[in-house]
């Protein structure tokens, strides 16, 4: 005879008031048994006991778990304190413990809401998973439709106004009243804008409706007439809908800021053991921004010992790849550091001398090696200070004078013709290059240059004309380091940038031509004669009757000479050279401070301080250098100076002829 069992549901009286259906399990409560029952119940408990006893002692060290059924008797609680502990619950697990018994239902859960039970608005605000496919992850909720839909269900499952109108063409005029009576969702779709989708469900139900009253125009006015009425439910459901959505950007936004919290907790911590083991050099060099957006480092997660410990190795093996990098860069900036020192020393060596004096610009300091050993044989930890490179400032007048005759043998190398039988000049002789028809060509500027001013062009000591500039790499040795440190002050040596000069023959014949019109030697004047002769020529290829004569200074007259293939000059008598330079002195004081800066616009500027000797003045900021530094507010010509590579300014004067003189020829 087949075994009953002595168990049966028994309703609690909660059940008789609970009108849902959402009910996991009731509770079962044991009936009393027979005779013959209750012996084999005896007999089987006693059994039970011996086995437990003798197991007791083995599993003594594990954990026991809980008995199940333990806490059906919750709902009988207080429910005050029921409240209060319901009270700190996130409301999706409220959710889940209105699910386990229908007490707790009771308890949780009012009655149903009109179109949705109040566990389905729950779902709704915080599951996860599609309502079409129960894909996971998905938070984006359509509330007015009253489902959360993934992408791919999206597409599927709901239609925008123009696929309802393509696919229901045939009475698609009637839909521009149909769409407000459906429920809608907005999806993204784009930067800026957002697309408006309808249930492929309600679009063709309402569609079928049409279709089944044919052509009858009163039906379907009727019909949409009755639509209409259901969208007062509708708006009122929009409404609430709009709140919903603002409401769940607030929890996205909350719950960003909340794992933005976690990420910066964990970002300090990680920071703090980094340095704990010593890597804070590396960590300083790695950057805050690069470590923290790190896949070990940018992370919503607590740092536990435990997580510490599976990521710790990985940090480590981060730092230590760093390490070299790091000292790298300490080792360049080191060398950066102690060059910029060795400028302030020749700076102050500078200062001493008139603001039109032959000097090399810094960069050729590198080469010296007393510098360098400065530079170079001490460790990176150690800190120079100016006083360090002062031994430095005894040799740089040597320095200075050798750097010259080096430049000036070069110079004397170029004006030597390639067919010369007597081969490259080794003997320096600066007569040649002081002589006035002695002219290079640069090949950037297009410019005639003539000696000193050769040697302080900035087209050849400039590293701003270079095509590549590169910064000091991992595989540079030192002095590829020192030399790409010119780089930083935009200057290089002036034996590096020579190549961009050329002597030619055609503007010394040109010149020749000037200084036989003044009655000179060509062979023997210099460029210093000319300048004290200050001698005014007429080019006699550019005057008319009409404009008159074209009178300009020697230096001018040069650079006047390459736009004609012949040249005719003659000079011009003392009363027009007195006439001519009158004319420059009234023209330069008639103009402007900002007229006058506006005729110095190389770059960079030819212009600078006479107190500090400071140079490479932009336009217009020599005025607040003077204001900042010296405190002078009105900035007067004995305030700057120009410097020596300014290439001649001075204009061409047009003389008419004189009354009295136009009578009597």
């Amino acid at each position: 005879m087949p075994r009953r069992s002595v168990r049966t549901i028994s309703p609690t009286a909660t059940d008789r008031q609970e009108n849902g259906d959402e009910a996991p399990g009731d509770d079962l409560q044991p009936i009393e048994a027979t005779g013959d029952q209750e012996s084999d119940r005896q007999a089987s408990a006693s059994k039970s006991r011996k086995t437990r006893k003798i197991t007791s002692i083995q599993s003594n060290s594990k954990q026991t778990k809980g008995k199940k059924g333990k806490l059906r008797q919750i709902p009988e609680m207080p429910l005050d304190i029921l409240y209060e502990i319901f009270g700190h619950l996130h409301p999706y697990d409220l959710l889940r413990v209105a699910r386990t018994t229908k007490a707790l239902r009771a308890i949780l859960l009012r009655r149903s809401a009109s179109d949705l039970t109040e566990p389905q608005y729950a779902s709704l605000a915080f599951d996860s998973f599609c309502h079409f496919c129960a894909a996971p992850s998905i938070h984006s909720t359509f509330w007015e439709c009253r489902v959360r839909v993934c992408k791919k269900c999206t597409q599927t499952h709901f239609m925008c106004r123009e696929d309802i109108l393509m696919s229901f063409r045939l009475i698609m005029e009637n839909y521009k009243y149909a769409l407000p009576c459906m429920p809608s969702g907005s999806v993204p779709a784009g930067k800026y804008r957002d697309l408006t989708l309808y249930p492929q469900v309600s679009a063709e139900a309402l569609h079928d409706k049409i279709q089944s009253l044919g052509d009858d125009k009163d039906k379907i006015s009727d019909l949409f007439k009755q639509e209409k009425a259901k969208t007062r439910s509708l708006r009122q459901a929009r409404q609430h809908a709009r709140l919903c959505e603002m409401w769940q950007l607030d929890c996205q936004s909350g719950r960003s800021r909340e794992l933005q919290t976690l990420r910066e907790k964990r970002l300090e911590a990680i920071i703090e053991k980094v340095r704990q083991l010593g890597y804070g050099p590396e960590l300083e060099h790695y950057g805050s921004y690069s470590f923290a957006k790190h896949p070990l480092v940018n992370k919503p997660q607590a740092l536990t010992d435990r997580v510490w410990s599976h990521i710790k190795q990985g940090i480590i093996s981060l730092m230590e790849e760093t390490r070299p990098k790091r000292l790298r860069r300490a080792h360049i900036n080191a060398i950066h550091g102690r060059l910029a020192l060795a400028e302030k020393v020749f700076d102050e060596f500078k200062a001493t001398h008139p603001y039109n004096a032959i000097l090399p610009n810094p960069a050729e300091l590198y080469t010296l090696p007393e510098c360098k050993a400065l530079v170079l044989e001490h460790a990176d930890d150690v800190i120079l200070s100016v006083q360090d490179f002062k031994p430095i400032a005894l040799q740089l007048p040597q320095f200075c004078e050798e750097w010259r005759m080096s430049a000036e043998l070069e110079l004397l190398r170029l004006m030597t013709p390639a067919n010369s039988t007597q081969g490259l000049p080794t003997v320096h002789d600066r007569r040649q290059l002081e002589l006035a028809t002695t002219y290079f060509e640069c090949r950037e500027c297009e410019e005639p240059i003539a000696y000193p001013r050769i040697l302080v062009h900035h087209c050849i000591t400039s590293t701003l004309n270079i095509k590549f500039m590169s910064s000091p790499s991992d595989t540079d040795d030192d002095t590829t380091i020192m030399k790409k440190s010119r780089f930083l002050l935009h200057a290089q040596p002036w034996s590096l940038g020579v190549g961009v000069l050329v002597y030619t023959d055609k503007l010394p014949e040109a010149v020749r031509c000037i200084l036989v019109a003044c009655g000179l030697d060509p062979d023997t004047t210099s460029s210093q004669d000319m300048d004290e002769h200050d001698f005014r020529f007429e080019c006699e290829n550019c005057s008319s009757i009409t404009e008159g004569a074209l009178l300009m200074n020697w230096s001018m007259a040069v650079e006047h000479s390459v736009q004609h293939q012949a040249q005719n000059w003659k000079l011009a008598s003392d009363a027009e050279s007195a006439r001519a330079k009158e004319l420059d002195k009234d023209h330069e004081t008639s103009r402007s401070y900002h007229d006058y800066l506006s005729e110095w616009h190389g770059f960079p500027s030819d212009l600078g301080c006479v107190h500090c000797k400071s140079e490479n003045f932009p336009h217009g900021v020599l005025q607040d250098h003077l204001a900042s530094k010296h405190g002078i507010n009105l900035m007067t010509k004995d305030d700057y100076y120009v410097k020596l590579d300014a290439p001649p300014k001075k204009r061409p004067v047009r003389l008419l002829p004189e009354p009295s003189s136009a009578l009597t020829s």
